[in-house]
């Protein structure tokens, strides 16, 4: 079964986890539509600009993207020694958390921003027991800047990289500061940029101050929706408490690790605060931590018909979902 082949370190899983994933989108990619949008960040703007109108071309872009950020996000898992098995399960489940909406099936800011989120959890998890952590710390800061100019709430992760600081390094205080130069840095070009084309305060106003303050709550969703979020809520608490439960058994390295992406949750949240819409899509920094903890939680269960029947209806409840979308149901 598909959850028991990637519970095994399996070198054919390399090629099974883009698969899925493609599985997942094809329905989406069948019926496409074009990326539009107002009050864009620079990045995601050059984006739209580039492949908005190629819907395929887009789609494509978006795949190959997440596939990118599953082989990450599992490198993360396991490298890090957050998962003491090797394994390809938070690849697939973090692929299937983000392939689970039509929400999500598209090439969304909060898709890019996640890749330099993960870029800049991987150089943070990377300076255990390293003397200094310069190169680290700036690079995080860095990615965090580069995410937040696709999707500007990204520039909360800021407070995990101190965070994280606090919970995996002793203190020094330059490498707060280099952290913090780090997330200048990018903005000082896009400042040069938009100042040099006369275009400054389009950039403070348009760009950053008034995606801010846009508030719409999308509540009038169908019931399939629904029924999928009931089922990523469950599988999401019961992988919380699992972890809960088991951090103190944990190595030092790992446990400082469990409790940034902890912290990353609650972050993660967060950020839908100040999203532009109360939708599906940005609730997708979620979909990091979560994975992982799930991840977790299917590789402790020992009853394996019951991680199986866990995937069967999430997996049917996505499919009912893009079905629903185009009109079959």
């Amino acid at each position: 079964m598909l959850a028991g082949y990637f519970k095994r370190n399996k070198t054919q899983a390399l090629l099974a986890l883009p698969a899925v994933i493609a599985v997942l989108w094809v329905f989406p990619f069948l019926h496409p539509s074009g990326l539009k949008g107002e009050h864009l960040m620079p990045l995601y703007d050059m984006l739209v600009h580039a492949v908005g109108d190629k819907p395929y071309l887009q789609y494509t872009l978006a795949v190959l993207l997440l596939i990118g950020e599953c082989f990450l996000i599992n490198h993360l898992a396991v490298e890090q020694e957050i998962l003491a098995t090797p394994t390809y399960m938070p690849g697939l489940v973090y692929g299937i958390f983000m392939s689970c909406n039509s929400q999500l099936t598209t090439l969304h800011p909060v898709l890019c921003a996640n890749l330099f989120i993960l870029l800049a959890i991987n150089r943070l998890f990377s300076t255990h027991r390293k003397e200094t952590a310069f190169s680290e710390t700036f690079d995080a800061g860095f990615y965090v800047a580069i995410a937040s100019l696709f999707y500007i709430p990204s520039f909360v992760f800021m407070l995990l990289v101190w965070i994280s600081l606090v919970l995996i390094r002793p203190f020094v205080w330059r490498e707060w500061i280099i952290s913090l130069i780090g997330f200048v840095v990018p903005y000082l070009f896009v400042a040069m940029y938009f100042y040099w084309t006369d275009k400054f305060w389009f950039l403070w106003y348009d760009k950053i101050f008034y995606p801010i303050t846009l508030s719409h709550i999308e509540l009038d969703r169908p019931l399939t929706e629904y029924f999928l979020l009931g089922i990523m809520v469950f599988i999401t608490l019961v992988s919380l408490t699992r972890v809960s439960r088991g951090v103190a058994i944990n190595t030092v390295r790992a446990k400082n690790n469990i409790l940034a992406l902890l912290w990353m949750c609650g972050i993660s949240l967060a950020s839908v605060f100040i999203a532009p819409q109360f939708n599906l899509k940005y609730f997708a920094f979620l979909s990091i931590p979560c994975s992982v903890f799930a991840a977790n939680y299917f590789l402790s269960i020992k009853r394996s018909w019951f991680v199986e029947f866990l995937f069967t209806i999430l997996l049917l409840a996505i499919v009912m979902g893009q079905l629903k979308d185009i009109g079959v149901l």
